[in-house]
């Protein structure tokens, strides 16, 4: 699936129009158009919109790449901007740091047209597979 299907995309993916790209050296490439409803008052694109396409995209390579993926939840969520996004299309980048049984660490790079890196997400969640029974927990 070379994109996420219209009626499987999050209320985010909308706004966005993320879309994943290719898998290429460990990374999952996406695609992302930050619109005028993302404008911060610098005429950028706020912050809180940026960790949300960061937060959806990791998310997404989660679902994508791993089997049996019952519940995702996330426990930290940490993001650094290196400098301003711009309004417009940018991309992003994705890559696991770290799979477990239960936890997975990844992490979401935004990238400008320049393709110098804006924005950096590391993201930790905790898994249930579909394969762990509840009363395993």
């Amino acid at each position: 699936m070379n994109e996420i299907g219209q009626h499987d995309q999050s209320n985010a993916a909308k706004l966005f129009s993320l879309k994943f790209i290719k898998e290429a050296k460990e990374a999952l490439v996406f695609s992302v158009i930050f619109p005028q409803a993302s404008k911060n008052i610098y005429g950028g694109v706020q912050g809180g919109m940026i960790s949300a396409a960061l937060d959806e995209a990791t998310f997404i390579s989660i679902l994508r790449s791993q089997k049996n993926i019952e519940k995702v939840s996330s426990t930290n969520h940490h993001v650094l901007f290196h400098k301003p996004v711009l309004l417009g299309r940018n991309t992003i980048e994705t890559k696991f740091k770290k799979i477990g049984k239960r936890v997975i660490n990844i992490e979401g790079n935004v990238y400008g047209a320049d393709r110098e890196l804006a924005a950096t997400l590391i993201h930790s969640t905790s898994i249930i597979r579909s394969s762990e029974g509840l009363d395993e927990l």
